[in-house]
């Protein structure tokens, strides 16, 4: 089994810059002026027992004016490391990125989708499933940048899932989870008015009890994916994209996308690794924004399904507790209800601002009118990224020498 880690990293402007208009949004990205917690994400892969692996550290930016800095910081971060530890590393981004679009350009293949503009997080995760196609890896792991491994048996819980079979069948997709710095996997908030409508954190918890909190079976089917701890073999990888119209929230939009095209994902709750997240940088009515942007989109990719051979039909029902329950009719109810709970709470903190876009918040929802039918779009961008992994294994020694991938 050869394993490939996929570490995406993002980059901002410099801090007292912060984030614009305009700008690709993450979570919680790194300055460029600061090195941020990529190294102490790195270094903990010297505790794995088993060493067999490589790993491909994917920049991401927020803008293109900082990607020259936050090579310069990726690299600084590298040369502090181990010997031992920076062979196994390589770096890709958009200087990487021209030679990838440059083989699919003469093919015509990804014309008719962002699926290879390889921004956002979807873009960045679907570049981490090209190096991955590229190194002929079997298995590919997705590590966020702000996790960390204190289980020394980490890579060998993963090649008991490499070999595990499920009432006769293996497992082709499967996640672990991300306990927080407490050692618990249930997230505890202070309560704001707005949750009372956005039950993001219940729900979430609900989820978490019955699938981690319950011993056994060790592997379930799970409704909800931890993308910190994603796990993909090639036959799956190289068949579904993550889908570059969903803003947030992608690695559980590929849970549902891979449940129509006939792919099953388990959580293994022995597999885990713990967050150690900086503080987010965007407040409360954006982060809300792009959740209910993405529900709504994913809510309508189930409501436009067709019959198709080879897929099979899901239901918002199929994903509770999390995240089907925002994706069920009332979510226009818990939208409405929100946003009007956020004008109140910013209002009575003399927020004039953040009142005005948690209005627009309300807007947003009321007047989103899809262009493309998202289950089409889908389909569309998964035949793409098929013949692009095709032709990426085709010429995946070309494209080795052209990332310095290790073949």
């Amino acid at each position: 089994m050869k394993l490939l880690f996929f570490v995406p990293t993002y980059w901002a402007r410099p801090s007292a810059e912060g984030h614009q208009e305009g700008d690709e949004i993450y979570d919680h990205p790194t300055p460029a002026d600061t090195e941020g917690t990529l190294e102490r994400t790195l270094r903990s892969f010297q505790l794995l027992r088993d060493q067999e692996w490589s790993i491909v550290v994917g920049i991401a930016t927020t803008i293109p004016a900082v990607t020259e800095k936050a090579y310069q910081q990726v690299k600084k971060v590298i040369e502090r490391l181990d010997e031992g530890l920076r062979e196994k590393i390589n770096v890709v981004g958009s200087r990487e990125v021209d030679n990838i679009r440059l083989l699919f350009s003469g093919e015509n293949i990804g014309q008719k989708s962002d699926l290879f503009l390889f921004r956002g997080y979807p873009g960045i995760r679907n570049l981490g499933l090209v190096t991955g196609t590229a190194s002929g890896a079997d298995i590919v792991v997705m590590v966020d940048d702000d996790q960390v491994f204190e289980d020394p048996d980490f890579v060998g819980k993963i090649r008991e899932g490499f070999q595990a079979k499920i009432q006769g069948e293996e497992l082709h997709a499967w996640s672990g989870f991300c306990p927080e710095q407490n050692g618990s996997y249930i997230r505890v908030r202070s309560f704001e008015p707005w949750m009372k409508y956005w039950d993001k954190i219940r729900a979430q918890n609900e989820t978490y009890e019955k699938i981690i909190g319950v011993p056994h079976p060790r592997w379930k089917i799970t409704p909800l994916a931890f993308g910190g701890c994603f796990i993909l073999k090639r036959e799956t990888f190289m068949k579904i994209p993550f889908d570059p119209s969903v803003g947030r929230g992608e690695d559980m939009d590929y849970l549902m996308n891979a449940r129509m095209f006939g792919v099953t994902f388990y959580l293994d709750n022995q597999l885990a690794m713990t967050h150690l997240p900086p503080a987010r940088i965007h407040p409360q009515w954006q982060r809300i924004r792009q959740d209910m942007v993405r529900f709504l989109y994913q809510r309508e990719k189930i409501a436009r399904q067709t019959d198709r051979p080879g897929m099979t039909r899901v239901e918002a029902e199929d994903f509770l507790p999390y995240p089907g329950t925002f994706l069920r009719k009332d979510l226009d109810d818990k939208i409405r209800m929100t946003n009007r709970a956020l004008v109140e709470m910013y209002t009575s903190q003399g927020n004039l601002d953040a009142v005005e876009e948690a209005r627009k918040n309300l807007e947003i929802a009321d007047q989103m009118i899809f262009k493309a039918d998202p289950f089409a779009v889908l389909l569309q961008v998964q035949e793409e990224w098929k013949l692009a992994a095709q032709l990426v294994d085709k010429n995946k020694v070309t494209l080795q020498n052209l990332l310095s991938l290790r073949g």
